[in-house]
């Protein structure tokens, strides 16, 4: 070996193990998060609940969850796409997928989500990983409150009617003064791209609040119209809790 080829190893040497041990402080990390969120749960009672399920309700939970994960690898699709990153849709989905799962396994989902991202997106920088985190949190929360409002409109016995006629009157008007007024909208998400994040947020909840209704005991009784607007109004209020690091009890 020449003198520049060692020379050229042992100046790699340090970011190596420099790499190295930001991985083992990353899964370290990660590994006493998901410890905390495990923490209060009982495995025995989970394995009886778990017992109790026949197996088309499992068949049939993991198909909705499969829809869901389908819409939630789009949000970040649809996301590079605004900010023109130049990522193919197709790394765009699986960052996205993994990303979300995560940090929705973990908490702390600004820190967890760019960390992924980061991982599976070569050539994009941290402030842009961190970027699309924001970034596809906010949109999500913003199209899920629209698709939660519509339900709870919908529902004649859902609570919250007023606020959810505000949220939805709220929403259209900022989506047509982005159709109106493009150059005061300039730096927003325009209509269409807006209308995709709503249409992917209705695919993603409708179809996780379905694999949930699909594990229920059949005992409970509990329609899937009464279990709708309670699992959209926690759910929303579970990502808030998320991106802020809120505890599993919480959420």
């Amino acid at each position: 070996m020449r003198n520049s080829d060692i020379g050229t190893v042992s100046g790699r040497m340090p970011r190596l193990f420099a790499r190295i041990g930001v991985s083992f402080g990353l899964a370290g990390l990660f590994l006493w998060l998901l410890a905390t969120r495990l923490a209060e749960v009982d495995p025995a009672a989970v394995g009886l609940a778990l017992g109790g399920v026949h197996w088309l309700q499992w068949g049939l939970a993991l198909v909705a969850t499969g829809v869901s994960f389908w819409a939630v690898g789009r949000y970040d699709a649809v996301m590079h796409r605004y900010l023109e990153t130049g990522v193919f849709p197709a790394t765009a989905r699986r960052a996205g997928i993994c990303a979300i799962a995560v940090s929705q396994m973990l908490g702390v989902g600004v820190v967890t989500g760019t960390v992924v991202r980061l991982r599976m997106l070569p050539g994009q920088s941290s402030a842009m990983a961190a970027r699309l985190t924001v970034a596809v949190a906010l949109s999500f929360l913003a199209g899920s409150a629209v698709v939660t409002s519509a339900v709870l409109l919908a529902l004649p016995d859902a609570p919250f009617r007023w606020v959810a006629a505000g949220v939805l009157l709220l929403a259209s008007l900022g989506m047509t003064a982005t159709l109106i007024w493009p150059n005061l909208t300039r730096g927003w998400p325009g209509f269409f791209t807006q209308a995709r994040f709503i249409g992917l947020a209705a695919v993603d909840t409708l179809a996780a609040a379905l694999a949930l209704y699909c594990l229920l005991p059949g005992e409970l009784g509990l329609s899937l119209a009464a279990l709708l607007p309670a699992f959209l109004i926690a759910r929303v209020r579970g990502w808030c809790l998320a991106r802020r690091g809120g505890s599993a009890r919480s959420r």
